[in-house]
């Protein structure tokens, strides 16, 4: 990698290191977590603070006005979120839960959009950010809609990471997981990422069946488990709307 390269990598570091939480980073913490000179970082935050990327506060560093611009216009742009968010008003608005949707990036989902439904319980999920594949509902419901060659290529190479005691961090039980979920049509996560947090997740295709995106409901595990049967149905009637909307051009 060359030096310009090089410049231009530790800027979006930073970037997407102050997006991964709501409080504001210092400028020690984000030296110390991308393991780069306070001097190198602080020039850095001043060189984007001037383009407006990034704004300090009296805790720190946190998005500026021009990511909030970036978001927005990716959204506009996007024809998927356009396409899906009346879908998932719905399904929030029938359910009274967090409604997710996602897409597959790499080993990694990122939400694209989320609507908060009356009864949720705070989630770490925002617009933008990412959580893994194998673990939430969402995720694991892409991978099952995977070719099976392509799932089967793919799971080995993931880092199942422990995050809970429900997490499943063994490659043979994942993919006996997938197949279930790939014959139940949607996926569940029970508590596997989140404590407290059950998650159901079905995938949305597109006009070659290919599989694009990932529409999740979420809430408290204590409410969800209950009525899994028939939410599980809900989400998966808006997965196959949304997927209707693309396959027909957007009408």
């Amino acid at each position: 990698m060359e030096n310009g390269e090089k410049s231009f990598k530790k800027l979006f570091d930073i970037i997407e290191l102050i997006s991964v939480r709501r409080d504001p980073r210092s400028v020690h913490e984000i030296a110390a977590a991308l393991k780069l000179p306070e001097s190198t970082v602080y020039r850095m935050l001043k060189f984007l603070s001037r383009r407006g990327y990034v704004e300090r506060t009296p805790a720190g560093f946190m998005l500026g006005c021009e990511c909030m611009y970036l978001g927005e216009m990716a959204q506009e742009q996007n024809l998927l979120p356009r396409l899906a968010h009346p879908v998932l008003s719905a399904l929030a608005d029938a359910t009274l839960e967090t409604v997710h949707l996602a897409r597959m990036q790499g080993s990694h989902i990122v939400y694209i959009d989320k609507i908060d439904g009356g009864r949720s319980i705070r989630m770490g999920s925002v617009i933008g950010s990412t959580s893994p594949l194998y673990c939430t509902g969402i995720g694991k419901a892409m991978l099952a809609a995977l070719p099976p060659e392509d799932c089967a290529e793919l799971v080995p190479q993931l880092s199942l990471e422990r995050f809970t005691e429900n997490t499943i961090c063994d490659p043979p039980a994942l993919m006996r997981e997938i197949e279930t979920i790939r014959q139940r049509g949607v996926a569940f996560d029970d508590n596997e990422h989140e404590i407290g947090v059950f998650c159901i997740g079905a995938a949305v295709t597109d006009r070659a069946g290919r599989c694009v995106a990932g529409v999740s409901v979420a809430g408290s595990s204590m409410r969800l488990k209950s009525v899994a049967a028939e939410f599980a149905k809900l989400v998966a009637s808006a997965a196959q709307q949304i997927s209707a909307k693309l396959q027909g051009g957007g009408k």
